[in-house]
């Protein structure tokens, strides 16, 4: 069979698009100033979300659809909230084109959500937007925002696209009407440019004629990267990115070079690169210090890291800024083999394409003079020109090792590869506890769950309780109705597979796969709600299934081993402002709420770690210092385990039955943001 990897190498190139025109599906919208980005090439789901975090609003892919707005609306209403509890009215509206349903809900675990969701049926496609929240702080905080932007929103005009030529780029469009208020907050549409670049023409003069100075050159719209022979090349209609794939390359989700149009862009060089890298390395988790360089007038960073799926990835951006344009190429790979044999072969392919000189055309540069191409701008030697501004963050050129591995030891873990099953789309409520896949035409849920480390009989476990504690608690059953049916089978490279069908109290359908590699785990979950809908759901599930390997990769550092020399001096006790959970006692115990309350992570110089809300560990800074970690691992072990620090890599372990890892970049030891939160160093 043959599995491709868990992680699409161009979902990893998808986010680089977040610097590109703000589209999605066939909807052109505004992003709201300040909003990050992250895009699933896969199912082409947007996410935005807003600087202070905690809410996001999702762009769905259109689907076909030959029934009413309102079906199609309740349809995904329905999807969205079945395993959600309202905690009170349920109301409906419509903005323009959008109809509207928003909602506040008590999750299974007890957590609350806001929810407002806009959908619309134009021209046969189904399209939605989704915005959920925390709380009902954030949600009314941000509402207005989404609201003005789902107003400008507009529809692409349906275009039929031929196998062989990629769609025209569309017409710039102008903005939507701003409101009467801050312009900041509603910025013009960037418009992608065409990939051809046409050579200025100049006119032979006869001797006779006096010589007049040739016109200017045209501003160049483009960079044009020349396939390396023997590649393959295709466009994604969508997008219009350029993908090559090298021969060795079994799919691009093995490995290619990803081309993607220039932008018109007002960043300086630095703040265009900078912002593009975060994109590509959103939810991933750096193995080792990226390394940057400047060279042929191209920023350039190498990295090396491990994706939110668990592939271990590596990649090279580049980056190039000249008078208003920006453009971005990505080469990345999940393959080591690939990365030495086809990484200096693309690297030789973007650098033959010349940066022109910023100019006195290109106020916002500032490269300054360009390198000159030749010996000086390789891979090992910077061409940077004399009296360029230097730039924080980018020295010699990236010295790249294939054969590092991601820990000490070089020791490796196991993945499960599979091939994402047809007629379904990417889910983002499982958030980074798994992959979760939604059918298009049926109510189906699919769930991977990448593998874990696990202590004792995990065989037995998994028949007395399932490992219900594994499962996110969005798609947790609340009981078993009648007792599982279990069976073996087989994946290759696993040391068992063992699968439990069951109902649970809702008379919905489950089945629950359980593989094993060592004393590693990964789970399959799939939920239909009906008899129909499994069978239906199942046939395409089963594409997945089929497909299913357990290769290796490498795996994070241990914790076991102490902080390191680096994690020692990160010792202490440290602050910051998180939301929690509370009862909401105003409207009775069964309400809960959110609000914004002191938090604590107190880090020991042997390797330990605790967290906690409201209080320093102990009650108090002066019991911080005497903290039993050994106790509060047995009463509290959900937010007690320990951390490790690699390079300027910070990971860390809970216990309990989650076991919750964090990571994160130590750029101060007197300061640390974990999971979006910011906290400062008390003592």
């Amino acid at each position: 069979m043959n599995a491709r990897s868990l992680i699409a190498l161009p979902a990893l190139a998808a986010s680089v698009l977040a610097a590109a025109p703000e589209t999605a599906s066939d909807l052109a919208f505004t992003r709201p100033a300040g909003w990050g980005r992250s895009v699933d090439v896969r199912s082409h789901l947007v996410i935005l979300t807003p600087p202070a975090r905690h809410a996001s609003a999702a762009f769905m892919d259109g689907q076909d659809f030959g029934g009413t707005a309102d079906a199609w609306h309740r349809g995904i209403w329905d999807r969205l909230t079945r395993n959600l509890k309202p905690r009170g009215a349920v109301t409906d509206g419509r903005r323009g084109d959008f109809q509207t349903t928003w909602a506040a809900f008590d999750k299974p675990d007890g957590a609350q959500t806001w929810v407002c969701l806009y959908t619309v049926v134009r021209d046969g496609r189904g399209e939605g937007v989704l915005f959920f929240a925390d709380g009902e702080g954030p949600f009314r905080s941000n509402l207005t925002t989404v609201n003005q932007m789902v107003d400008g929103i507009t529809f692409a005009p349906p275009t039929a696209v031929g196998a062989s030529n990629p769609p025209a780029a569309p017409a710039e469009k102008s903005p939507p009407a701003a409101p009467a208020t801050n312009t900041a907050a509603n910025p013009p549409r960037q418009t992608m440019e065409d990939l051809s670049v046409t050579p200025p023409s100049y006119t032979v003069l006869p001797p006779s004629t006096p010589v007049q100075p040739p016109p200017p050159a045209a501003p160049v719209e483009d960079l044009t990267i020349a396939c390396p022979p023997g590649w393959a090349v295709q466009q994604d209609p969508r997008t219009r990115a350029i993908c090559m794939q090298p021969p060795d390359s079994p799919s691009v989700n093995q490995g290619a070079l990803f081309v993607f149009p220039a932008v018109r862009s007002a960043d300086t060089p630095e703040q265009f690169h900078n912002q593009t890298l975060a994109n590509a390395l959103n939810q991933c988790r750096l193995l080792e210090p990226v390394q940057q360089a400047r060279a042929g007038g191209y920023l350039i960073t190498a990295a090396h890291a491990l994706t939110a799926t668990g592939e271990n990835a590596r990649m090279i951006l580049y980056t190039a800024r000249w008078a208003d344009r920006a453009k971005a190429v990505l080469f990345a790979t999940v393959r080591d083999d690939i990365f030495r044999r086809d990484a200096p072969v693309a690297d030789a392919a973007v650098r033959q394409a010349q940066v022109p000189a910023p100019g006195a055309e290109a106020p916002n540069s500032d490269f300054g003079a360009p390198a000159q191409p030749g010996p000086a701008a390789t891979a090992a030697t910077p061409a940077a020109t004399p009296g360029a501004p230097a730039t924080a963050g980018f020295g010699t050129a990236p010295v790249i090792d294939p054969g590092a591995t991601a820990t000490d030891a070089g020791e490796t873990m196991p993945v499960l590869e599979y091939n994402d099953p047809p007629n379904f789309w990417r889910g983002a409520i499982g958030g980074k506890t798994c992959a979760e896949y939604q059918g298009s035409d049926i109510n189906f849920t699919l769930c991977v769950y990448a593998f874990r480390e696990f202590q004792g009989d995990v065989r037995a476990q998994y028949q007395q309780n399932l490992l219900r504690d594994w499962i996110d608690v969005m798609f947790r059953e609340e009981g078993v109705a009648v007792p599982p049916r279990f069976s073996t089978n087989n994946v290759p490279g696993a040391d068992g597979v063992l699968e439990a069908h069951f109902l649970d109290p809702r008379q919905q359908e489950h089945h629950r796969i359980l593989i094993t590699a060592g004393h590693w785990a990964a789970i399959v979950d799939m939920i239909a709600p009906t008899a129909f809908a499994w069978q239906k759901g199942y046939a395409s599930a089963a594409v997945l299934l089929q497909s299913m390997r357990v290769g290796r990769k490498a795996a994070p550092p241990s914790v076991t081993q102490g902080p390191g020399p680096q994690g020692a001096a990160l010792a202490g006790l440290f602050q910051g402002m998180k939301y929690k959970t509370v009862s909401n006692l105003a409207l009775g115990p069964g309400y809960l709420g959110s609000k914004l309350a002191l938090h604590f992570y107190l880090f020991s110089a042997d390797g330990r770690v605790f967290r906690c809300y409201d209080f320093p560990p102990g009650g108090s800074a002066a019991a911080a210092r005497q903290f039993d970690f050994d106790g509060a691992a047995r009463q509290d072990p959900g937010n007690a385990g320990r951390y490790t620090v690699r390079g300027n890599q910070l990971y860390i372990k809970m216990g309990g039955p989650n076991a919750d890892e964090i990571t994160a970049t130590v750029s101060d030891p007197n300061a640390l943001t974990l999971d979006d939160v910011q906290y400062q160093r008390v003592q």
